[in-house]
Parts: structure tokens; sequence; C-alpha cells
């Protein structure tokens, strides 16, 4: 069983965990659109929906977790 020490070390272990959520967000969004530029392919409106939710949703999940802490 892991156990979390202070509540000063669980506010950190959430803050770190919902900043990589919003970064994970970010970085989808980014490379998700570069890649299919990349391969000279145009974004479909499908692909890019698809990448802008995906993005979206970790986004708003890191900010959730911080929020929630």
């Amino acid at each position: 069983m892991v156990r979390l020490g202070s509540m000063s070390e669980r506010h950190g272990v959430a803050e770190m965990i919902g900043e990589a959520m919003r970064e994970i967000g970010v970085l989808v969004a980014v490379f998700g659109m570069l890649d299919k530029i990349l391969r000279n392919e145009g974004p479909t409106a499908d692909w890019t929906a698809a990448v802008l939710v995906t993005a979206l949703f970790f986004f708003m999940f890191g900010v959730t977790i911080e929020r929630r802490r």
C-alpha cells in the first residue's frame, strides 16, 4: 500500500499530475496537427476535431485535478 505523507506532499503530487495532464493536452494538439502537415496530408475536419477534443480533454482533466486538490 502506498502511503502519501503530509498534506503538502499530496498538494505537490496533485499539482504535478495536473500540470503533466495540461502539457499532454498541448502536446497532443501541436504534434497531432504537425503529423498531418509533415506527411503532406491535409488535416481533415474529422482529424482536426479528434485531435482538438483529445487535447481539450487532457487539458481540462489537468485543470480539474489541480482545482480539486
